[in-house]
């Protein structure tokens, strides 16, 4: 499978936020996934799953779709409607028709059936570290150019190009959210 090293080389202190009701099933994810140096966190339901993302700050959900208090579908599309960008894995023991019209609408990395082979699983969250990474290398790039951009320009100058931004940023996010 892979190692601590391959890993380490795509993103430093990977972080996996488990979301399952089955502890059996969590501590064999954990247990499969923490000696290639990736620290994780479970919880045991959605609710607990959307609180724990901004507590531990994951790079990579996967998540159950069946559980208690919020199940893990409805916990992706809060994720997503707070704008969380980060990969997401869903987990199901069920039918995966109506989980793939889910993880398309809603941008969601992967899917793997249960019970979970561990090759399947090393590869789908190595996947998503990878592309997790190469999200946030983006996004320096992007704050690097905004930063370099703006340290060159007259003051007021920088201003009407921040705003500018903004306000694309705001006009895409809500041609997003009608069509959703």
């Amino acid at each position: 499978m892979f190692n601590r090293i391959d890993l380490a080389s795509i993103i430093p202190n990977p972080r996996l936020l488990i979301v399952e009701d089955d502890k059996d099933a969590a501590e064999q994810i954990v247990s499969t996934l923490e000696p290639l140096g990736i620290e994780t966190r479970h919880a045991a339901d959605g609710q607990t799953g959307l609180q724990m993302t901004y507590d531990f700050g994951p790079d990579v959900i996967l998540t159950d779709i069946n559980m208690p208090r919020m199940r893990g579908d409805e916990m992706v599309i809060e994720l997503c409607r707070l704008g969380f960008k980060k990969p997401i894995i869903l987990v199901t023991g069920f039918n995966i028709t109506p989980v793939a019209v889910l993880a398309l609408r809603y941008r969601v990395f992967d899917i793997l059936e249960k019970p979970i082979a561990t090759e399947r699983l090393g590869i789908a969250v190595f996947k998503a570290f990878e592309i997790e990474a190469h999200r946030q290398m983006q996004e320096e790039r992007t704050t690097f150019a905004m930063n370099l951009l703006m340290s060159s320009m007259p003051h007021q100058a920088a201003h009407q190009v921040m705003d500018t931004v903004e306000k694309g940023a705001r006009e895409l996010y809500l041609q997003r959210r009608t069509k959703a």
